[in-house]
């Protein structure tokens, strides 16, 4: 759904029981949209991802993060 605001058809990269997470490119970037089934999984991943810097965009169980290409 997320991607679909962008034109983007998504590459599913990880699909588990914590996380779901797909690759998207678009003209105007590549970024990644992972989806969480309950808010605390999101909250874990956040705070894993903080190590490796850079910004993401985050919502309800959702969260949007540019990647390099080819990453």
């Amino acid at each position: 759904m997320i991607a679909n605001l962008t034109g983007c058809k998504v590459t599913i990269r990880i699909e588990a029981k914590e996380l779901r997470e797909g690759a998207c490119h678009t003209e105007t970037g590549n970024y990644l949209i992972t989806t969480f089934p309950e808010e605390r999984y999101k909250v874990t991943w956040l705070d894993s991802a903080a190590i490796y810097g850079g910004t993401c965009l985050v919502g309800p169980r959702w969260a949007i993060s540019r990647r390099a290409v080819g990453g």
